[in-house]
């Protein structure tokens, strides 16, 4: 045998149970045999295990399963495992604390949650057990939560763990049962009976179930201070009261003896439930009343139940091999349907009693103990339409034939055509209304006589009630008509009777509607509603009127209403379009509107709704009958809440994993620019036809408001800019409810370049090369200062001397009588001195030029200068000048340049005596070369050292960083002059 199949066999020879202490006793409540609703989970397609062994569900609604491989934990959107020591998990339990507490083969410890990405890890606790013990510790089948401290079952020992160290006592036999009875924890042992821990902390026989040495207990649950019900699995169900037990017998006995229960609870109504592995579920009272039972005949998935728990709401789960059930005992809405014989949309029902009538479409039903199961007693019947209770009668159509039935005597009345509704009268109880698509007919049950169709009544009427002295009808085609009763019945008795009745419109619009007209009794007088309002009838104008009894807002939206019922508190129940909703009316009269639990019954099909007794309206549909009983629950809304489970940075890297943590509204995350994608995924754990579940998201500071309900359960971010955000969800389950949002904030900082110190550095440097343009704009003006002071002081010098050199002279000739030779020189020398003054005059007024500010100008006028002097002079000259430099030139440089070459070419030109002059300008390897050659007398070594000319050539080189040589002999002078530019 494998180990799976001895883990199985071990199960039917060892089973266990948590009883859960209840502080309300069991009340007994009225529920009918329909079914509670039951969702399915396939555990099986998720962890890939077989046998969930038992389940817990923490404060947050999230449950964990333990399977014969891991701990599988589920949100409602997502699962997540763990693993222990061997594999197989047996037991798991939460603490007060809401820990979770899990034991397996040998093993037992509890799940840590503090890890961020890897949230769920188990920490063992065996590993404290002394060598010894740890040696003989079997397998930990149960743990329980008592208070605050946390006991664990073996098979020969209990483990006491309080939070801080393990306490421990060995069992005479083997150990089969833990008990929570009372805050006291006890044990049942195995052919020992039932023990406790003494004043001493010892374990002791419990004397007060002395006499279940002998049984095999499965459960022990307190009903009062003096009273315990005790389950067993071989002599059925006990109350111990002080020192005395009686046996319980009644209709859940047989059930008890004749399956294996292996797991027992007790729900918050007091109510008590036994799991069995071949028969499934057993609810029962304390006193031995079969609630219900529920097998995989009639909504569970599997019989065998391997553990059973109750949430926090009053839920109650089950495990089987491949499934996990939720039944939803503590709703109290039930469902019948074809597991208790109703097939076919609802379309009417009556009752006498406990005796109920239905009709569908699919035939006549009916059943003598209150929907325990229903039978079709004329199985040929179909297409029934209505039914209506007449003192000791029910008349009903089925077949386009309307029948009586009293007690089993069937009789058939007549055969009719398009039969809706049917209608007995309150004033008179012998008369039955008959609406038809072909108008109104009375039948009368004194003589089962059928009028034909009354005169001026000949449409298809949609709905019927009687107000006091009238009938009223409303037609498919917006007309409402009003009789007085007393002269339908005259005119059924006398045909010849002139009856007329009232006919009004109804007007939508300024005009008349053509939609279906409605009425419903409510308060003593009449609704009328059309597909999109509802409307009161003013007696005084015969005129309909909006009313807003519901509510100002009621009639805001299109709301036709369908069906609607006022039951005897005052509520009033409507099929509004696709909705089922009730007015709950409160202490000041006024109303105020829910669907709540309604929403679960999702018939879309709904043609009956009625009230059967006090507290219980019945709704009839396609999907079958359900019975609700209002006055259990008038709202409800788990204890759960939409939470935000994971994060990551873009989609797949997870960052934070939140599973088992109760949020993480404190956590403030600061993430770099670069990171600024997030897909966040939530959870709403409930469990309640998850198909229905919805969310909503808004990151603050990002989004302008919440997105619109969706069903998905991720939602992603991208390029999101620096700054402070709050990721928010909420959720809204199948009931209507929606749950508070769960906040995730986090900061996303900004880029390198948009950070304080990237902004303190371009103010810094902002502000350094504003100084540094300031600088040079100054050292520029300064440049521009110095050149002006030198072109003042050059045209002072050039021309002072040259104005003052002509003065002398003129001033010599003034003196002189007789004009003669020397008069004729000094005119030859103003003559000469204004010609220079000219000529120093235009080399300065060109090189401030800022037209000439490039080379090829400059360039231009060098070439020109050179030809026209050694022209002048008749001096064979080669030049050799380039036509472009590619460079900029500014005006110090220009006027240097050109000064520099006019002296080297004059010197040549005036004073070496060359008959052959050669000049060369060219711009090489970024540098500028001028070399002026002649092969003139050469200039004497003193002159060369200390002439005018020759100094300021080099005066003015080293102003502008230029080089200057010379080379002087009998063969000739060479000046080369070379700059980089």
């Amino acid at each position: 045998m494998n180990k799976a199949g001895f883990l199985l066999l071990f199960c039917f020879i060892c089973s266990a149970t948590i009883a859960v202490g209840q502080e309300q006793p069991y009340a007994e409540h009225y529920y009918s045999s329909g079914y509670p609703f039951i969702e399915t989970i396939n555990a099986y397609d998720e962890t890939g295990f077989l046998q969930n062994w038992n389940l817990v569900r923490n404060s947050q609604g999230v449950i964990f399963v333990g399977t014969l491989g891991n701990i599988s934990a589920f949100d409602g959107s997502r699962w997540t495992r763990t693993r222990i020591p061997n594999a197989n998990v047996l037991s798991l339990a939460k603490g007060a604390d809401d820990t979770i507490y899990a034991g397996g083969l040998g093993e037992f410890g509890y799940i840590d949650f503090s890890g961020t990405i890897q949230p769920m890890q188990y920490i063992s606790l065996s590993d404290s057990l002394p060598d010894s013990i740890r040696e003989q510790l079997s397998d930990v089948w149960q743990i329980l939560p008592v208070g605050e401290k946390i006991y664990i079952r073996s098979a020969n020992y209990l483990i006491q763990w309080d939070g801080d160290s393990l306490k421990y006592w060995e069992a005479d036999n083997t150990v089969r049962l833990l008990i929570n009875n009372e805050s006291q924890i006890n044990l049942y042992v195995e052919d020992h009976g039932v023990y406790g821990l003494d004043e001493n902390n010892e374990l002791k026989p419990n004397e007060r179930f002395s006499a279940f040495q002998d049984l095999r207990v499965f459960g022990i649950y307190s009903l009062d201070e003096q009273t315990d019900v005790v389950i067993t699995n071989d002599g059925g169900l006990y109350r111990v009261t002080g020192h005395t037990t009686q046996s319980i017998e009644g209709e859940v006995y047989d059930l008890l003896m004749e399956n294996n229960v292996y797991k027992t609870i007790q729900l918050h109504d007091g109510s008590l439930v036994a799991g069995t592995l071949n028969a499934g579920i057993i609810r029962f009272t304390a006193g031995g009343e079969l609630l219900a039972h529920i097998d995989s005949e009639n909504g569970l998935e599997e019989d065998r139940v391997y553990s059973l728990f109750v949430d926090a709401d009053g839920a109650l789960w089950a495990t089987h091999d491949r499934h996990i059930s939720k039944i939803n005992f503590q709703i109290p809405i039930r469902k019948m349907d074809a597991r208790k014989g109703i097939y076919g949309g609802i379309t009417g029902a009556a009752h006498f009693g406990d005796t109920i009538f239905l009709t569908s479409f699919d035939g006549f039903f009916s059943t003598g103990n209150r929907g325990n199961h229903f039978d079709q007693p004329y199985p040929d019947m179909d297409l029934c339409q209505s039914v209506e209770k007449m003192n000791e009668r029910v008349i009903f159509y089925c077949n386009q034939k309307l029948y009586s039935l009293i007690g089993n005597d069937l009789r058939h009345i007549e055969d009719m055509e398009g039969v809706r509704f049917l209608l007995a009268s309150g004033q008179k109880e012998n008369l039955l209304f008959i609406g038809s698509e072909n108008g109104l007919q009375i039948l009368d049950t004194t003589d089962d006589s059928v009028s034909g169709l009354v005169p001026e009544s000949n449409y298809s009427i949609n709905s019927m009630e009687e107000l006091g002295e009238d009938l009223w009808f409303g037609t498919l085609d917006g007309h409402v008509f009003r009789y007085r009763v007393d002269e339908l019945q005259r005119w059924h008795n006398d045909n010849s009777y002139d009856i007329t009745g009232n006919r009004y419109v109804v007007e939508e619009e300024g005009a008349k509607t053509n939609s279906h007209i409605r009425l419903f009794a409510f308060q003593e007088r009449l609704l009328f509603s059309s597909s999109i309002n509802i409307y009161r009838f003013l007696e005084a104008e015969s005129i309909f009127e909006l009313d807003n009894v519901f509510g100002e807002n009621f009639n805001q939206e299109p709301r036709g209403v369908y069906r609607l019922l006022e039951d005897s508190d005052g509520n009033v129940w409507m099929r509004s379009g696709r909705q089922l909703i009730v007015a709950w009316k409160k202490n000041d009269g006024t109303y105020d509107i829910r669907d709540n639990l309604l929403s679960r019954i999702d018939d879309s099909h709904l043609q009956l709704i009625k009230q059967i007794d006090d507290g219980v309206v019945w709704f009839g549909g396609s999907d079958g009958l359900y019975e609700y009983r209002y006055d259990q629950m008038a709202e409800y809304k788990p204890d759960i809440r939409a939470s935000i489970k994971q994060v990551y940075l873009g989609t797949d890297s997870l960052i934070i994993d939140m599973l088992g943590k109760n949020g993480i509204e404190d956590l403030n995350h600061t993430f770099d620019y670069a990171d600024n994608q997030f897909r966040f995924t939530v959870s709403l754990p409930s469990f309640d036809d998850m198909e229905s579940n919805r969310f909503q998201f808004k990151l603050e500071n990002f989004d302008e408001g919440w997105t619109s309900w969706n069903n998905e359960t991720h939602k992603d971010y991208t390029n999101i800019p620096e700054g402070n955000y709050t990721f928010q969800v909420r959720g809204r389950d199948v009931y209507g409810n929606v749950y508070d949002a769960a906040g995730f904030s986090f900061t996303v900082l900004p880029p390198w370049y948009r950070t304080w110190w990237a902004y303190l550095l371009y103010f810094i440097s902002i502000t350094g090369l504003l100084y540094i343009i300031h600088v040079v704009r100054v050292n520029r003006l300064l440049q521009i200062q110095r050149i002006r002071n030198r072109i003042a002081s050059d045209l002072h010098d050039e021309i002072s001397a040259t104005l003052s050199s002509i003065s002398f002279f003129a001033e010599a000739i003034r003196r002189s009588r007789e004009p003669g030779d020397k008069e004729k020189r000094f005119v030859e020398l103003i003559s000469k001195s204004a010609g220079e003054a000219k000529e120093s005059m235009s080399d300065i007024i060109w090189s401030i030029n800022p037209e000439n500010d490039d080379w090829k100008a400059l360039l231009a006028k060098c070439r020109r200068f050179a030809s026209d002097i050694l022209e002048s002079r008749e001096i064979a000259y080669d030049l050799d000048i380039i036509e472009e430099i590619p460079k900029n030139i500014d005006i110090e440089l220009r006027q240097h340049f050109w000064l520099i070459f006019k002296e080297m070419v004059t010197n040549a030109a005036r004073h070496s005596d060359a008959d052959c002059v050669n000049i060369v300008l060219d711009y090489r390897d970024k540098t500028i070369i001028l070399e002026v050659a002649d092969n003139g007398k050469g200039i004497d070594e003193k002159e060369a050292k200390s002439g005018n000319g020759l100094k300021n050539i080099r005066q003015r080189a080293e102003k502008i960083g230029a080089h200057v040589s010379l080379s002087t002999g009998e063969d000739g002078t060479t000046w080369r002059f070379t700059r980089k530019i």
